[in-house]
């Protein structure tokens, strides 16, 4: 796994739980996600790569696709 704090980072989204107690910091850096989930005083490191990026991204299109196609016959 990459070093998490060696990377340029930029665009970080977080993501907190509904009772506060847990975060999620995402980031897109050096061509990949960065993602650490912090709870409980403990912090969790995973790096998505560039080509689970791109298989995502045709999944998401692929949906896409499917649903602009599904709306597009019900006028």
């Amino acid at each position: 796994m990459k070093e998490m704090m060696n990377t340029i980072q930029s665009q970080t989204i977080i993501i907190t739980d509904n009772n506060q107690t847990a975060k999620a910091y995402i980031d897109f850096c050096d061509k990949s996600l960065c993602v650490s989930v912090v709870s409980d005083d403990k912090q969790f490191d995973f790096g998505l790569d560039e080509n689970f990026l791109r298989m995502l991204a045709y999944g998401y299109k692929l949906n896409c696709e499917k649903y602009d196609n599904k709306k597009g016959g019900e006028q």
